[in-house]
């Protein structure tokens, strides 16, 4: 069975990490803006988000989330990594999620400039616009707890080891 996008946009890619064989073939010259988080904070929010979707369609509790999604996010970074060193560093920009909160402008203008590209005025205003109107929080926060998904910060962090050393997190 076939995954993706008929039209072949995204090819029996099974996370979108993978995209980026696809993207290549057809846009030799592509980059990438790569956002790095700590793991520990991410997979505590994606298990909500996963566990909130499956309240839509079930009243069932879903044990072992916390496990599946943490297997599911290290072989998707091990395959987006593999993928990076296949394609060569100078085509990536690696962004912190908390700089891009702080200074968005700032932030994209220096990761633009790590790969070649320059963050027109035009551009950084409107993105300083819409940063403006989205500030982080505002809407309220998504209150989860790790640990209701069988996780805890230390063993994530362990086991993400490999990303967070390379990327210095």
């Amino acid at each position: 069975m076939r995954r993706g996008i008929r039209s072949g946009y995204c090819d029996d890619a099974t996370h979108p990490a993978e995209y980026g064989s696809w993207t290549v073939g057809e846009y030799p010259e592509a980059r990438f803006l790569w956002t790095h988080r700590d793991p520990a904070a991410v997979l505590g929010s994606v298990c909500s988000l996963i566990e909130y979707c499956r309240s839509w369609v079930s009243d069932q509790d879903s044990p072992g989330i916390g496990e599946q999604q943490a297997g599911v996010w290290e072989e998707a970074l091990r395959r987006a990594i593999a993928f990076r060193d296949r394609c060569g560093e100078e085509r990536f920009a690696d962004v912190r999620f908390d700089d891009l909160n702080a200074d968005p402008v700032e932030t994209v203008g220096s990761a633009y400039s790590a790969i070649g590209l320059t963050l027109g005025s035009s551009a950084a205003q409107r993105m300083e616009l819409w940063a403006a109107a989205h500030r982080r929080g505002a809407q309220g926060t998504h209150e989860y707890a790790i640990e209701d998904f069988g996780l805890s910060p230390a063993a994530v962090r362990t086991r993400f080891g490999f990303y967070m050393e390379r990327f210095k997190l």
